[in-house]
């Protein structure tokens, strides 16, 4: 690692921790951990491989916050809920 990677390193982390003592993007670290079922999802096998993958797109259609994340909804282009979360 070059001293120039370090040194830009260390300024993002100060530049985090400056942003959330100042309270912006806090809630972020109150979200929710997101596993959308397989079913709710286009899932397509690679050829060859045994590994898998979507290129379904998902959006936020609503979230509830103000310090604290406690409502949110994802929804596929189609406009189907995908996933929903209220606490």
């Amino acid at each position: 690692m070059s001293y120039a990677e370090k040194e830009k390193g260390q300024a993002s982390d100060s530049f985090k921790r400056a942003c959330f003592n100042w309270g912006i993007g806090r809630e972020l670290y109150t979200a929710p951990f997101i596993w959308i079922p397989a079913g709710r999802a286009t899932i397509q096998k690679k050829e060859r491989e045994q590994k898998y993958f979507t290129y379904d797109c998902v959006h936020v259609c609503r979230i509830g916050s103000l310090v604290k994340i406690w409502r949110l909804y994802l929804f596929s282009y189609w406009r189907i809920t995908i996933w929903e979360w209220q606490q």
